[in-house]
């Protein structure tokens, strides 16, 4: 018997009320994955101004990326049919919005402009004016169209009922929240994980210390609330992540029209991951974005009161005065040059940073107060300004700020990363005080205990080496290293240094790959599983790690302090990887024969590009690798 369409919707939504009100059931608000593309804009040139022909492509999320030097203008409109247009609307060239130079992230990166968001559309068609001579014979095939479909429309209807089943929670409990922190859509809510599926596994670098709060502007004004802004937000995701090359959505936070936060890069609730939103000063900073054009229309009053009251949360959470300014190095930016010092009110717009509208003059104009109602809100606390403190050079005199109620009493210490307390002053209320940094050349850790205040620790560091570490500048693997630290995969040999040229261990090696394959904060419990590695070591957790995960077999000595060889390496890496070994001998290398234990590990990495092995045609499997070898 065939159930008539309407009658088989009203008993399916029929079951949905009973499932909700008998067994608790709630639905969650799951994205389709995103249907990200790109296509090459043909049209003609006129002048200085190119025009493409229509394109016909589903998307709620445009923009548009070139080749060769950036254009001046670039503008763009789009249609449900073909018919009924949007006016011409300019598309953001920021360079900038971008993550810091010369990081792994922006490496990857590809130049495009801001996106636009229209919601579900079909067609659209770009504008883009540039007045130089070369400009004419070049446009065509320079320019391509990066579109985001997050609608749905594009998936087969048991793609998009798929996508409901993780969306369903029996009794679901909210998730925890952040302790003090206002109430934040986190990540993972509005469909980070599916944003971020199938892009290599990334650990987030964390920011060395925050020191202000940079506000944006992103989108434009007429989305709903709800699901709409929530698509907005994961929008934005895939075109920052599929079609710019960033690690993950630019922002640290967002705020909508309706005064909704939300977690941009995953992990910032909890924690200083640096964002990509504010190219040479990410590395201070937590970006956050008003959802919306401010150059066009002002923000609400909810958006408004959730950036304050947001605001006043996290600059307590790092400790700094929400008033004032903060001198910080230029890593690089179109307004202000590597290296030149700058001086930013402690909440900055995007265009103290550079040459930009953002976060729109409507915004601007509002930041004085926001300034005013953060420093005001909540309750006793302290902050530190640490501005005059880090770096210190060693024998010279460096001033913290301590901010504080004239009755709290706290105690601020220096401590080595990995060692003893070098200097400690003890003291009441608001107070300047000074430390000579008369001791060897590193990072330490301030310790700020304010009692029933709090306390907060801060590293910093001692002479003008290039941070973490005191003793990998000129290592041809520095770079390799910086990255290794900024993924928590390293913490040096010492408590300030690398120890580039030193012989790599078993034990040290096991701890990079466990940390690679972020083993740190889920080791199992110790278990003995060799008669050589004790409880309680630096190295235990990631050797029990690597025996639970397959890629070491267990039983006997291990071996921690024995030197690392090569073929060792590659086994470790390519078992972590989940790669097998090449089934049928090659003979790749002279020296690495068919039968041993190795040979296959070896001979599926050289495969894969990472055996290369040396001129004679060896590998040397038995060889040892230095700790900046195995980095790079």
């Amino acid at each position: 018997m065939q159930i008539p369409i309407r009658r088989l919707a009203v008993a399916l939504a029929g079951a949905v009320i009973v499932l909700l009100v008998v067994f608790g059931v709630r639905l969650e608000w799951g994205p389709s994955p995103a249907i990200v593309g790109s296509v090459a804009l043909s049209g003609s040139t006129s002048g200085s101004t190119f025009e493409s022909d229509v394109i016909e492509t589903d998307a709620t999320l445009a923009g548009l990326s070139w080749t060769g030097r950036a254009p001046e203008e670039v503008w763009v409109r789009a249609s449900s049919d073909g018919d009924e247009w949007t006016p011409w609307l300019e598309l953001a060239i920021e360079p900038e919005h971008a993550p810091d130079p010369r990081t792994g992230e922006a490496g990857d990166a590809k130049p495009a402009t801001d996106p636009m968001y229209f919601g579900p559309i079909s067609f659209l068609q770009y504008r883009v004016t540039d007045s130089s001579a070369e400009f004419s014979a070049s446009a065509v095939g320079r320019f391509t169209a990066e579109v985001v479909e997050t609608s749905g429309r594009g998936l087969a209807l048991r793609d998009r009922l798929v996508q409901l089943v993780p969306s369903v929670e029996i009794g679901g409990a909210d998730a925890e929240a952040v302790p003090g922190a206002p109430s934040v859509v986190r990540a993972e809510d509005w469909g980070s994980d599916q944003c971020l599926a199938g892009t290599q596994p990334r650990k987030l670098p964390r920011v060395h210390r925050v020191e202000m709060a940079i506000v944006h502007h992103a989108g434009n004004n007429g989305y709903s609330a709800g699901q709409d802004a929530r698509d907005l937000v994961y929008a934005f995701c895939n075109y920052h992540v599929h079609s710019r090359g960033w690690w993950d959505i630019a922002y640290n936070f967002l705020v909508d029209r309706y005064g909704v936060i939300y977690e941009g890069r995953r992990g910032s609730l909890e924690d200083q991951v640096r964002g990509g939103h504010t190219a040479g000063f990410n590395s201070y900073s937590v970006g956050v974005a008003l959802m919306g054009n401010h150059e066009e229309a002002a923000p609400t009053f909810a958006g408004i009161n959730a950036l304050e009251e947001f605001l006043a949360w996290r600059l307590d959470m790092h400790h700094i005065p929400a008033g004032g300014v903060v001198t910080v190095e230029s890593l690089g930016s179109d307004k202000w040059d590597e290296g030149q010092l700058v001086e930013f009110y402690r909440i900055a717009g995007h265009r103290d940073a550079k040459h930009t509208a953002c976060p729109g003059a409507y915004c601007v104009s509002l930041l004085p107060q926001i300034r005013d109602s953060v420093a005001a809100d909540g309750e006793p606390k302290f902050s530190l300004d640490y501005s005059d403190f880090d770096p210190i050079i060693p024998g010279t005199d460096a001033d913290l700020l301590v901010h504080a109620p004239v009755d709290a009493p706290w105690t601020i210490s220096a401590i080595q990363r990995f060692g003893s307390t070098v200097w400690s002053v003890s003291g009441v209320g608001p107070r300047t005080v000074t430390w000579d940094g008369d001791t060897p050349i590193g990072p330490y850790i301030i310790r700020a205990d304010f009692g029933a205040l709090g306390v907060h620790e801060q590293i910093v560091q001692v002479g003008s080496y290039e941070w973490p570490f005191v003793d990998d500048e000129g290592s041809y693997a520095a770079a390799e290293i910086d990255d290794m630290w900024d993924r928590g995969i390293t913490v040096g040999c010492d408590w300030n240094r690398f120890c580039p040229e030193a012989t790599l261990t078993k034990a040290e090696i096991a701890t990079l790959v466990s940390r690679a394959m972020e083993g740190e904060g889920s080791y199992p419990s110790y278990s003995g599983h060799f008669t050589d590695v004790p409880d309680g070591q630096w190295y235990t957790g990631p050797i029990e790690f690597l025996v639970q995960q397959g890629v070491i077999s267990s039983g006997g000595d291990y071996g921690i302090n024995d030197p690392a060889s090569r073929a060792l390496v590659v086994d470790y890496i390519l078992g972590a990887l989940g790669v097998s070994p090449l089934s049928s001998y090659q003979g790749y290398f002279t020296d690495v024969p068919e039968g041993e234990w190795y040979t296959g590990m070896v001979e599926r990495a050289y495969e894969l590009g990472i055996a290369i092995g040396y001129p004679d045609g060896t590998f040397q499997p038995d060889g040892t690798l230095t700790r900046q070898e195995a980095g790079a």
